[in-house]
């Protein structure tokens, strides 16, 4: 628990103007069934009027600033779909962390911060 606070505490870009988190649709968790690493999530749901290329633009400039870097090419879409969430890692307490941004819903996106407690390198 003292290490889900700690990426929770992780440095994560504020979302784009005109998003608002979904009421209740946010929180924590420690996933411990995925073998034998212990993933550690935290994640905040929000309706954005702006469309999946604005939610792209407004990331990939935004994480960068705030000390992540891209795990790949900045994603494509089509009109209305976001065809791969964005991924970013940064090292957080010596530990990899990872920055997720996936286009869940017309409208709708999260933003997760994840990690392991083992130290293994975590793939988006």
């Amino acid at each position: 628990m003292e290490r889900l606070a700690q990426i929770s505490a992780v440095a994560v870009p504020s979302a784009p103007a005109g998003a608002n988190p979904v009421p209740g649709a946010s929180g924590a968790e420690c996933l411990d069934d995925s073998g034998p690493g212990v993933w550690l999530s935290a994640e905040t749901y929000y309706t954005y009027d702006g469309g999946p290329q604005a939610v792209i633009d407004h990331y990939w400039a935004a994480a960068p600033a705030a000390g992540w870097k891209a795990t790949g090419p900045q994603p494509k879409i089509t009109p209305g779909l976001l065809l791969k969430d964005l991924c970013f890692r940064r090292e957080s307490d010596g530990k990899p962390t990872l920055l997720r941004v996936t286009y869940s819903a017309q409208n709708e996106y999260s933003v997760s911060v994840n990690a392991v407690l083992d130290g293994s390198r975590p793939d988006c």
